[in-house]
């Protein structure tokens, strides 16, 4: 029956039209210094029902996060397991690293975790350049920058496959 309860509110959070519940709280950072170093950090609130010890993709370097000052800075939500079984974020530096984009780069590996596993997730990633890009699966996603160009203006924005916004 626990089992049950998870898949339940798995195939509802992540692999449904209806809205993510406010309990998915996951927070993703993406960053650039002053000397060129990417960083990189996810935090998450966790799921309901999951199994006791489970171990999500957030702490997982590769899958929750990712940076190297090579190629880009990732922080990815979404269906841990899913996320985990393609290691998410690392493959969004892979194709960065294979000649794509941020912005197709991003894309491909949603696509890419949505055809292995049927699952869903959201992507914040930021070049080396400095260019700061996103894309999701799911069906909304919160997402927000500052820049050091304009210090004092932060733009946030809540998103959804109803309402998408162009790459910014």
């Amino acid at each position: 029956q626990e089992h049950q309860q998870y898949t339940d509110v798995v195939s509802e959070l992540f692999n449904s039209d209806k809205s993510i519940s406010s309990s998915c709280d996951t927070v993703g950072a993406v960053a650039l210094d002053i000397n060129g170093d990417l960083a990189a950090a996810t935090s998450t609130g966790g799921i309901t029902f999951k199994k006791a010890g489970r171990v999500g993709d957030s702490p997982i370097y590769g899958s929750g996060g990712f940076a190297d000052n090579e190629s880009v800075a990732v922080s990815v939500t979404g269906h841990g397991e899913s996320i985990l079984k393609v290691n998410l974020s690392a493959r969004v530096a892979f194709c960065v690293e294979q000649g794509l984009d941020v912005q197709k780069a991003v894309e491909s590996a949603l696509e890419y975790m949505k055809r292995k596993t049927n699952g869903s997730g959201g992507v914040i990633a930021l070049s080396r350049e400095g260019r700061v890009t996103h894309s999701f699966t799911t069906s909304r996603m919160a997402f927000g920058f500052v820049s050091s160009a304009q210090p004092d203006h932060v733009f946030a924005k809540v998103l959804s496959l109803s309402h998408p916004q162009p790459p910014i």
